[in-house]
């Protein structure tokens, strides 16, 4: 006995149900499973530790502040990672903001001796890159690059104002832009409280 015309034709459509049902869930899969980078800044006055200071200095106690690079997504890893520089701008004694460099320059991995330029980064993966270190006499930015650009202005001495701008990015993922302020007296202390009095960093 013949099935009715109608049966044939619901067939026909829950077919093509499924297949459309395939092809965007698959997308939506795909969509998801993305790599998800984010910038986080590790609040604080920074990490006391020893540093050999630029172009062969003595050892001094620096303050190291650093910012963490995780991936948000549980099933992806994010490959071949790096964190940028990609703006500063400083405050003019006008009170104007003047943008001084624009580029893209890598900041070295907390660690770096024990890793490659580039880190793939999972869910679970611990990865922090060096932002810059305070000493008792400049802040210094820490690109992997050495020399770094002039216009970079890596070292700073004396009382600073500056805006900067970070990515990170890899082969299949970019975290969005993130700007961080940095405010400097110039007065250098050891103790937490003190320091906190002269120095910040924060999002802007």
């Amino acid at each position: 006995m013949a099935l009715p015309a109608w049966v044939a034709e619901l067939g026909i459509a829950a077919q093509v149900v499924i297949a459309v049902a395939a092809i965007y869930g698959e997308k939506i899969r795909a969509r998801l499973s993305r790599p998800r980078l984010q910038i986080k800044l590790l609040e604080g006055v920074g990490d006391l530790e020893p540093r050999q200071l630029p172009g062969g200095g003595s050892i001094a106690t620096v303050r190291y502040h650093r910012l963490h690079i995780r991936n948000g997504a549980r099933h992806s890893v994010a490959n071949e990672v790096q964190v940028f520089i990609t703006k500063i701008e400083r405050l003019e004694p006008t009170g104007n903001r003047r943008v001084t460099f624009t580029g893209a320059v890598p900041l070295a991995w907390q660690h770096q001796a024990l890793y490659s330029h580039a880190r793939n980064v999972g869910y679970s993966t611990v990865a922090s890159v060096d932002l810059l270190y305070l000493s008792a006499e400049f802040i210094h930015l820490t690109p992997i690059v050495e020399p770094a650009p002039i216009s970079l202005g890596d070292t700073m001495r004396g009382p600073q104002h500056f805006w900067i701008t970070v990515v990170a990015r890899g082969l299949n993922a970019a975290s969005a832009p993130v700007r961080l302020e940095v405010q400097w007296d110039g007065e250098w202390h050891t103790a937490d409280a003190d320091l906190s009095k002269h120095f910040s960093i924060s999002l802007s």
